[in-house]
């Protein structure tokens, strides 16, 4: 098995990322579906085992850094506070091993060009 992961790994690294000509970073989603998640609700399970890898787990296989990086809110009904509230969105940027003070660079420079937050608040608003 772990032969198939270093099989994966370096074809990935050399046909995904480009690694020896190119600074890719690869912009992951975090959540499929979103809806707030509350603490009172049982996670699901699955009653089948996923087919193939997540692309959470790229970074640990790859060796690679990943950033979680907050670029939104959406509004939904709270059945909580019964008000309309704000979710937070963030998304996941995946960049190559040894990128990691790179990867936090780009990203802060992205935001900042951007016109978008580069701090988050505590309590109720993201920003």
């Amino acid at each position: 098995m772990l032969e198939k992961f270093e099989i994966f790994r370096t074809w990935f690294l050399q046909n995904i990322m480009d690694i020896e000509n190119k600074n890719t970073i690869i912009v992951l989603p975090i959540e499929k579906d979103l809806k707030p998640i509350y603490r009172d609700d049982p996670p699901a399970i699955p009653s089948v085992p996923a087919a193939g890898l997540g692309s959470l787990h790229l970074s640990p296989l790859l060796g690679a850094p990943e950033l979680v990086v907050p670029i939104g809110t959406i509004p939904y009904k709270s059945r909580v506070t019964e008000k309309t509230e704000q979710l937070p969105i963030a998304v996941a940027l995946l960049g190559a091993p040894g990128t990691d003070l790179k990867l936090v660079e780009t990203a802060l420079e992205c935001l900042q060009r951007s016109g978008r937050p580069t701090r988050v608040l505590t309590g109720k608003k993201l920003f």
